[in-house]
């Protein structure tokens, strides 16, 4: 029953594709839909050919990218089963590394040095914050660094 359903799954992304594309062609080349095919040339329709692979194409990697995410969220990201003490610790070290590289490549230059204090340390600051406070929660249930690290 699986592959029954991701096959018609499939037929049903390809038409509607497909019917997405014949709607949104003639809007592109801006001609009415009934004079534009009497009077189309060779070349009209390999640029419409050329448009609706380009169509399929980039909607072909849309959905691949929202169902990649989906898969990586539901399992690469999934380090909680490991210890439930791993997402803060990650989160906060990967937002503080993200802020050094842009410390030391000079990101943001010729903004003023508030702005760029703010715009450079604010996201790991708040990252922390949530992390620390999450960290403390999970405290409350017994689970500690120190128990995760089997001392």
């Amino acid at each position: 029953m699986k592959p029954l359903a991701s096959l018609v799954f499939m037929l049903v992304v390809v038409a509607f594709l497909f019917f997405s594309a014949l709607v949104l062609i003639p809007d592109l080349l801006e001609r009415e839909i009934p004079n534009a095919l009497a009077d189309r040339t060779a070349g009209d329709w390999a640029e419409t050919l050329y448009g609706l692979c380009l169509t399929v194409v980039s909607w072909y990697f849309f959905l691949f990218m929202l169902w990649g995410g989906f898969i990586s969220l539901v399992h690469v990201y999934r380090t909680a089963d490991i210890n439930e003490l791993l997402p803060p610790i990650i989160g906060a070290v990967l937002a503080w590394e993200v802020a050094l590289i842009d410390l030391f490549t000079s990101a943001y230059t010729g903004v003023p040095f508030q702005v760029r204090a703010a715009l450079i340390f604010g996201g790991p600051l708040s990252v922390t914050a949530v992390s620390a406070w999450e960290m403390w929660r999970l405290r409350r249930f017994g689970i500690t660094l120190r128990r995760a690290l089997g001392r």
